[in-house]
């Protein structure tokens, strides 16, 4: 039978150790190395599974290295990082392979760890065409009945640390200080204005798109963070499998997964067609979270440049480009 889809902020970033990295970053190629080669040779040897070859996915390795190594064990994908600002250690992406499986379609998880000092995680390789280039309402649907699922998820004790936001473990608790603490830096003296993040005309406005949000947001859980079909795999005979789980975190229900969609429609073409069958796979409409999304994606991209400013220097122009962006959309 063949598959219907198959038709058609925190602690800062002490300075030394940045401008240590920061060249290192700026040195970073989007062609793999023979270095690179070596070390999925290295890591597969590492847990005991020799590779007997190596080949690299193109085109779905702009955050990490992806190689797939032969082994006696089967076909296994190797992935680890480029960037070497990035110290993620891989402990969310496991967990949440180990705690969707059954629930959601995916891989497996044979290892993570760390090889010459740079994190990897290794997992069965699974066959499929990537759904980005077989889009259509009954994968959307099935995208959104995944994401209900993966927000259903409980977060017991085995959660690790990366995968909550950086005021604590209670989500609800976590939200209200997320907003306290952005309306406490809604201030004259605000280092967002000096760098041209927004203007002080908008600050009153800010306040009370910020404030909004406190009780319209209510529902808190997983989230994939990336819930689109570039990360979706279309086996023969069987359902979607969600792969890539690098963004998974914890945030507001179903707005995280839902603003994904929205927010990139001009670069990836998403439509509101894509975005409705979502919400119907989910069983939440999307005209009644609208307005409160325009308050979410204001307040993100607000945050993104303090976190960047403490976390990021590098991140600071792009971020701040943005949030000025938005803010002028929504108050001109």
């Amino acid at each position: 039978m063949v598959s219907p889809f198959q038709q058609k902020p925190g602690p800062t970033v002490a300075s030394e150790r940045f401008s240590r990295l920061a060249d290192a970053r700026a040195k970073i190629s989007p062609v793999s190395t023979p270095r690179d080669f070596a070390l999925a040779y290295a890591i597969a040897e590492q847990i005991g599974v020799p590779a007997s070859g190596c080949r690299e996915i193109i085109g779905q390795g702009t955050v990490n290295h992806v190689f797939v190594a032969a082994t006696a064990e089967g076909e296994l994908v190797v992935r680890f990082h480029r960037d070497p600002l990035d110290v993620d250690d891989y402990a969310g992406e496991e967990w949440c392979l180990k705690s969707l499986k059954g629930e959601v379609p995916v891989p497996n998880c044979v290892a993570v760890g760390a090889c010459q000092g740079i994190s990897f995680i290794v997992q069965t390789f699974e066959e499929g065409e990537n759904a980005d280039g077989r889009r259509s309402p009954e994968l959307w649907r099935t995208l959104g009945r995944y994401a209900k699922t993966i927000n259903e998820t409980p977060l017991d004790a085995s959660a690790p640390e990366s995968l909550f936001p950086r005021f604590g473990r209670d989500l609800l608790c976590n939200w209200h200080r997320h907003i306290d603490y952005n309306l406490a830096e809604l201030t004259p003296a605000d280092e967002l204005l000096k760098i041209g993040a927004y203007e002080m005309k908008h600050q009153d406005e800010l306040k009370r798109a910020f404030s909004n949000l406190r009780h319209r947001v209510t529902r808190f859980g997983l989230t994939h963070g990336d819930l689109v079909p570039k990360n979706v795999l279309l086996p023969p005979c069987s359902p979607p499998v969600v792969i890539d789980w690098g963004s998974a975190g914890t945030g507001a229900a179903p707005f995280h997964d839902y603003m994904r969609i929205r927010q990139d429609e001009a670069e990836e073409a998403f439509t509101d067609d894509d975005l409705e069958q979502f919400a119907a796979g989910y069983g939440s409409p999307v005209r009644e979270l609208a307005s409160t999304m325009d308050d979410l994606s204001l307040l993100g991209k607000i945050d993104k440049v303090r976190w960047a400013i403490d976390k990021r220097p590098d991140r600071v122009k792009p971020s701040t480009a943005r949030a000025r962006e938005e803010v002028l959309r929504r108050f001109g």
